[in-house]
């Protein structure tokens, strides 16, 4: 998705309701209420280590540093949305990084953190090894993101529709790829009304869907179509925990 226009940053929204968020319109149904769901989920306590993967202008870290105490630090590829973020005031640390190649130590944070950035990535499963990679032993991954009610294999989005649509799976896909990846899933809710909710304010505060679609750099005669994909597709929202455990080593014998 490409720039919103928005002149309220989000660290002055309350906690309920959507996000949207700097350059690069960073999708945050649920808002920073989601982000408390995951807290307690995960039952940290203050100095508890955090990485936010796809940080955008860091809006999730100044959250959570200052309403848990946590040691949050995020990373995001654009530079335009980290310079934002400092612009803000947010004075938070805040790097450039892609989810694929983590600027972090090995075994460094207790948390991965990645709200509705996992599948915009185009290399999901890097990014999964890579969370692995810097993930304490018994860390946990923590993901908020849209996935597929319904398969969407036959479905048609429009090349401008890329990312986190393209990138829709069903549950079951991401709790296998998950266990490929070295993680246990231990909590799974589903968030879809807020996705519904976000959806709706969306449209109210611009007029109408194809505007809506045409700000996240889609093309306005793509409108109808995508809106016809997502009745197909039913595409929901969810919040999950996932342990880190060891990585599963493959047992299968080579082909003779």
């Amino acid at each position: 998705m490409t720039e919103a226009a928005d002149s309220e940053t989000c660290a002055e929204r309350p906690e309920g309701g959507a996000v949207v968020e700097e350059v690069g319109c960073v999708l945050h149904p649920g808002g920073f209420a989601l982000t408390r769901r995951a807290i307690e989920l995960c039952s940290l306590f203050p100095g508890n280590r955090v990485l936010d993967v796809g940080c955008g202008a860091g809006a999730s870290v100044a959250y959570l540093r200052r309403v848990f105490g946590l040691a949050a630090v995020g990373v995001d590829r654009s530079r335009a949305a980290l310079a934002r973020g400092r612009g803000q005031g947010l004075n938070v640390p805040i790097g450039q990084g892609s989810g694929e190649c983590l600027p972090i130590a090995s075994s460094s944070v207790d948390v991965v953190l990645a709200e509705c950035s996992c599948s915009i990535m185009a290399r999901r499963g890097e990014a999964l090894a890579e969370f692995h990679r810097v993930l304490a032993p018994g860390g946990r991954l923590v993901v908020s993101d849209l996935y597929a009610r319904n398969p969407v294999a036959s479905c048609d989005f429009p090349r401008s529709a890329s990312g986190c649509l393209s990138g829709l799976m069903t549950r079951e896909e991401l709790a296998l790829e998950l266990e490929r990846h070295g993680f246990s899933l231990t909590a799974w809710e589903d968030h879809s009304r807020a996705l519904k909710e976000f959806m709706i304010r969306a449209i109210l505060e611009h007029g109408s869907f194809s505007s809506f679609w045409e700000l996240q750099g889609g093309h306005r005669q793509e409108a109808a179509q995508v809106q016809r994909e997502l009745k197909r597709a039913r595409p929901g929202y969810f919040l999950l925990v996932a342990r880190k455990t060891a990585m599963q080593r493959d047992t299968r014998r080579p082909p003779q």
